[in-house]
């Protein structure tokens, strides 16, 4: 698990296997390449994936995001972040009510209709925000690994 709690101009998430991220808004914007059975809580301007396969994306974008060359994607909204983190939306210079997440520009498929290479998750697929958010502060979770002797990392 990767959790990236402040505030960042531009995030680039490549080639990662199995893991999920929990990433506190970002101002500029984001990339994803060869991302593949993950995660993802991405909030920006602008994201853009390439190359990746069967994503659980929570996004939120203020501009449609852009995939290629990708497959299996689910997608839901960025989930709504406590006070403790409430802020970083100012931060980032984003407004947490426009979200473009359904928007997604498949550079693959350029037809009217669906894109098959991402739909929309059920409400019963989603993590709950709660659990969502709970994973990104994670206050009570260790700062070093278990393995460290207090102290000595």
């Amino acid at each position: 698990e990767v959790r990236l709690l402040a505030t960042t101009r531009a995030l680039w998430v490549r080639n990662l296997r199995g893991c999920t991220v929990r990433a506190a808004p970002v101002g500029g914007y984001i990339y994803v390449t060869e991302c593949h059975d993950c995660t993802l809580l991405l909030a920006s301007r602008q994201i853009r994936m390439h190359t990746s396969t069967n994503c659980a994306l929570y996004l939120h974008a203020s501009s449609h995001p852009i995939i290629e060359h990708c497959s299996a994607l689910r997608v839901a909204p960025y989930p709504t972040l406590p006070p403790p983190l409430d802020a970083a939306w100012a931060r980032a210079g984003l407004d947490p009510s426009q979200n473009q997440y359904t928007h997604i520009d498949d550079f693959d498929w350029l037809k009217q209709s669906q894109s098959p290479n991402w739909r929309l998750m059920g409400q019963d697929e989603r993590s709950p925000g709660e659990a969502l958010v709970a994973g990104l502060l994670r206050l009570d979770a260790p700062s070093r690994p278990a393995s460290c002797p207090a102290g000595e990392c």
